[in-house]
């Protein structure tokens, strides 16, 4: 399984992760306001070890472009989750999709200098640098 066919089927692993186009699997943990990695594996190790119903479907509420991607943002299938994921325009390909499950559905999405801000339900921003969604990711509280 790829992330494009994941994007492709609005269904992503149930783990709090950050997923590359190359099929890289970061685990996140999100405590408080602060998002950290945990640790790295792949898409293929996940599905290896979990069956293929541990799935989130979710569902896009929201999307903004850059000259280079299409952004989009949504709700998971459980209530508190929340999704962001990136589209290389030129490619029609995903290049990473973020998901967690304590984010709460974005509402609202805009790119601003290679910054996603993606607002969710509960008045807090998720920052995505886009290229480099790893460095210097944050939640913060909002007043959108």
């Amino acid at each position: 399984m790829t992330l494009k066919d994941i994007v492709n089927d609005y269904r992503c692993p149930l783990v709090n992760s950050l997923i590359t186009e190359g099929g890289e699997l970061y685990v996140l943990e999100r405590t408080g306001m602060d998002i950290r990695v945990l640790c790295k594996s792949s898409l293929g190790s996940y599905f290896e070890y979990n069956a293929s119903d541990w799935v989130c479907e979710f569902d896009i509420v929201c999307s903004c472009e850059t000259e280079k991607y299409k952004i989009y943002g949504g709700e998971g299938s459980y209530g508190s989750d929340g999704m962001v994921y990136a589209v290389d325009k030129e490619t029609n390909s995903p290049v990473w999709l973020l998901f967690l499950d304590s984010l709460n559905p974005i509402v609202n999405i805009r790119a601003d200098n290679g910054i996603v801000y993606a607002y969710n339900n509960n008045g807090e921003c998720l920052t995505v640098p886009l290229t480099e969604p790893l460095e210097n990711m944050r939640l913060i509280k909002c007043d959108e």
